[in-house]
């Protein structure tokens, strides 16, 4: 252990326990101020202050210019400096759930690592109040010659957290993973779902006050991933803060509050999920001169506002107090979607997206208990096989409620030509309560390569349903609930 610590060089990479507190920094000062994760009260709301983020590397052409530059008597430079960051600058508050996007190679990671401890920043300030805990690349921190059961104390140790005071978690640990048996064999033998489960499990049975996770729960079984996200939510309530990074949509809309976009070690976006969503859908589907004013345009604020952000534990329109008003079909023409994101057209495009009545009636302002028509056409601009479309119904935040894909795999339409135009009609009873809602709608076909969107566009239509008096519902949809009270003791 004295060889893992001196690995580290500052102390500050094990300073990821409660016990710290100041403790190692005032004992083995850091060399430099920037370094220090405890110079901040801990009444301060601001839990994690960057300012001014640097991290650069070395990249060599060849391995031999590495022993040159280092014996060259004139210091020649044979590297060139590539920044992973560059000038990042955040301010996390406690209690935030804080997403993270950005392709790979953008220095999500690299920026994860740093405000962790476990990597050092070639300038800039970081500053971290509370103790921290990070699932970052699968297995680190595992010895993979110990059993599960001895990497849980090791895991302890480097979070500055006793053996005494991990012995009483002991149980909680062991239960949450839930691994069986193969808690008492090394680690070398897991598999990515056992490691995620463990490191999980340890990470948060620790009690940090700030929570970081890259991409750790991409693995495992669904019903884990249900049970960490439930932890997560008990975390959140307790007014914890969390780091997420996802490539998963769904994961940082329904997770959290704020989203951060990063590209090319830059911070391009800050602001509510939704808009940030959008601003990384667009980017990571647009190509060269199309990328780069897509890019300029994020990086001026054309499209995020943070005074948007929704309140930390808002709750969905349909869990607000309702209102007696009259139900009534309509169409609005100012609700129109502000977030739309299409993609680049591949073969064909989707047109005159909307919402119907049975009768034909184009509306966004919908009655709960009726049945509509969601349609959009589609028009080929090559031969495509194989084709099927798509249709998704999400919230405000965008969670998605309701999904199709038609027709089923084994019954695509096998051929449609160049210039043929096609309109697809899918049918639904609205069992949504009051709120607003969005839709996507897609086209796929078999390319080369394998099967691809020709065309694909997300939030491309906009509608609400309409408030309703005799509701007794606090969701977003109604699966025909009702109650009833008797007044009868049951003994």
């Amino acid at each position: 252990m004295v060889f893992l610590f001196r690995l580290g060089s500052y102390p500050r990479f094990l300073d990821v326990g409660s016990y710290c507190r100041g403790y190692w920094c005032h004992r083995f000062p850091p060399a430099s101020t920037t370094l220090c994760r405890c110079n901040m009260t801990s009444s301060d709301d601001v839990v994690i202050s960057i300012s001014g983020l640097r991290k650069s590397y070395k990249v060599y052409s060849k391995n031999i210019d590495r022993l040159k530059e280092a014996l060259d008597p004139r210091r020649r430079i044979y590297h060139k400096e590539f920044d992973a960051l560059k000038g990042v600058g955040l301010s996390i508050q406690r209690g935030e759930i804080v997403g993270i996007l950005g392709s790979n190679g953008s220095g999500k990671s690299t920026l994860l690592k740093i405000v962790a401890g476990v990597l050092r920043q070639s300038a800039g300030k970081v500053k971290v109040n509370g103790s921290v805990s990070a699932l970052l690349e699968l297995g680190a921190g595992f010895n993979p010659e110990q059993s599960g059961l001895e990497n849980i104390y090791l895991a302890g140790v480097l979070r500055g957290v006793p053996r005494k005071a991990m012995s009483k978690k002991l149980d909680e640990i062991v239960e949450f993973a839930d691994i069986g048996e193969f808690i008492h064999q090394k680690t070398k033998f897991y598999s990515s779902g056992m490691f995620a489960r463990l490191a999980f499990s340890v990470s948060i049975h620790v009690d940090p006050d700030i929570l970081i996770i890259d991409e750790a729960l991409s693995v495992g079984d669904a019903a884990f991933k249900r049970k960490c996200f439930s932890k997560l939510e008990e975390f959140r309530k307790s007014g914890k803060t969390i780091l997420l990074v996802s490539h998963s949509e769904a994961a940082i809309t329904e997770m959290c509050n704020r989203a951060v976009l990063i590209d090319r070690g830059e911070v391009l976006a800050d602001g509510p999920v939704k808009e940030t969503i959008a601003c990384y859908l667009k980017l990571i589907n647009a190509k060269g001169e199309k990328r780069k004013e897509i890019r300029d345009g994020i990086v001026a604020g054309q499209a995020i506002s943070p005074a948007a952000s929704p309140p930390k534990n808002s709750t969905p329109a349909a869990a607000q107090p309702q209102r007696a008003v009259d139900a009534e079909e309509l169409f609005l023409e100012g609700l129109r979607p502000k977030s739309t994101v299409e993609y680049p057209s591949e073969g064909a495009r989707l047109l005159n997206v909307r919402i119907e009545t049975l009768d034909g009636r184009r509306v966004n302002r919908l009655v709960h208990g009726k049945r509509y028509r969601y349609v959009y056409e589609i028009e080929f601009h090559c031969l495509s096989q194989n084709v099927s479309f798509g249709m998704m119904i999400k919230t405000t935040q965008g969670t998605a409620l309701c999904g199709g894909s038609y027709p089923q795999k084994g019954a695509w339409i096998r051929e449609v030509g160049a210039g043929e135009v096609r309109a697809v009609t899918w049918e639904f009873d609205c069992l949504l309560e009051e709120g607003t809602y969005f839709t996507n709608c897609g086209v796929m076909a078999d390319r080369e390569g394998g099967r691809s969107y020709l065309h694909r566009i997300l939030d491309a239509y906009m509608f609400q349903v309409a408030p309703r008096a005799d509701r007794i519902t606090t969701a977003w949809v109604n699966l025909g609930l009702t109650a009833r009270y008797d007044e009868k003791v049951v003994t």
